[in-house]
C-alpha cells in the first residue's frame, strides 16, 4: 500500500498519527516515518497493519526481504552458538 493509501485507512478509522503514536508507546515522528518508508520500523509496520486490518505484507511488502533476511540471520546466530557450546564439551 502506498503511504496515502495507509493514512486513508487510518483517517477512515477517525484516528490520526499522533493518536496512534501515543496508543503504540512510540512518536508521531516513527510513525510517520514508517508509513512515509523513511524509516523501518517492524513493530510499528505490524501494528499499524493490524490496525487497519489488513495482511502485514501487503500493508508493507518491502519488508519481506527484511524480514526473509532477519529470519536467516538468527539461524545462522543459533548454529554459531550451538556449535561453539559442543565444543566446550571437551574441556
Amino acid at each position: 500500500m502506498t503511504p496515502y493509501e495507509i493514512n486513508r485507512c487510518i483517517r477512515e478509522l477517525g484516528l490520526d498519527q499522533s493518536v496512534i503514536a501515543a496508543a503504540f508507546g512510540c512518536s508521531t515522528s516513527l510513525v510517520s516515518k514508517t508509513i512515509n518508508r523513511t524509516a523501518t520500523s517492524t513493530p510499528v509496520a505490524r501494528k499499524l497493519a493490524k490496525l487497519i486490518r489488513v495482511p502485514f505484507l501487503q500493508v508493507f511488502p518491502d519488508y519481506e526481504h527484511l524480514l526473509k533476511h532477519r529470519s536467516h540471520s538468527k539461524a545462522e546466530k543459533i548454529l554459531k552458538i550451538k556449535t561453539l557450546l559442543e565444543g566446550e564439551d571437551d574441556q
